[in-house]
């Protein structure tokens, strides 16, 4: 719903997003242009414009914030952290969200490692396959903290100016608790001054002017058939 929720308010019902690092979503989608343009390479051999760079990371940004604004606005619109689900709170988050489904917790939700064929469509809160792996033939499969693998330290120090990361790191670091006390408030943090354009998203978000964001939005997108523009 990063375009708009309104399909989603006409019908009663309760709508999950994952959310994730920002500068993980950054690492990530460096490692899927990648294997568009070569199958395989090495992250440390290949530098993002700064142009590519900043558009991505409004994009990264932006989608925390939608997130935020609509779950503060009614809870239904569920946030989970990738990082949660990663990571050594993983039960309490499965938990949590069963309440939040209305389901039953079952021991196979308490590990992320299940083996799930490659043929079938799996849900990413069960599993979620590494960008990394595909890159690197399976030499390595990092999919939480891979922006330290996968950016140079160019890129890095490019965006460390551009954005302040302490902003969110008590975020990713802290207990489902605490992040859901907080995260209802964060679409409220000011990051109009190092990305401007995010505040004319959020004003047509707000405004319901779907159109014109979706246009935006969506050329500041890098993807298959513009992979070559990012590097």
């Amino acid at each position: 719903y990063i375009l708009g929720s309104g399909l989603f308010d006409r019908n009663p019902g309760k709508v999950l997003t994952t959310i994730r690092s920002p500068i993980d979503m950054l690492a990530s989608k460096k490692n899927m242009l990648l294997f568009h343009l070569y199958k395989t390479a090495d992250p440390q051999k290949y530098v993002m414009t700064e142009e590519a760079l900043e558009k991505e990371l409004a994009r990264a940004i932006f989608s925390w914030m939608v997130a935020s604004y609509e779950y503060s606005r009614k809870k239904a619109y569920y946030p989970v952290l990738f990082e949660h689900i990663k990571g050594q709170f993983r039960r309490q988050t499965m938990e949590r969200l069963s309440d939040h489904l209305d389901l039953t917790f079952d021991s196979c939700m308490e590990s992320y490692s299940n083996k799930l064929s490659e043929n079938r469509v799996s849900n990413e809160l069960l599993y979620a396959g590494s960008s990394l792996r595909r890159l690197t033939k399976g030499k390595t499969s990092k999919t939480v903290g891979s922006g330290s693998f996968s950016l140079t330290e160019k890129e890095r120090s490019f965006i460390h100016a551009r954005f302040d990361q302490e902003r969110i790191h008590s975020m990713l670091t802290s207990s489902p608790d605490s992040f859901y006390s907080d995260f209802h408030s964060f679409w409220e943090n000011n990051f109009y001054s190092d990305l401007p354009v995010i505040k004319k998203w959020m004003d047509w978000y707000q405004k319901g002017d779907n159109s014109k964001l979706f246009e935006h939005y969506s050329s500041f997108n890098y993807g298959g058939s513009n992979a070559e523009k990012a590097f």
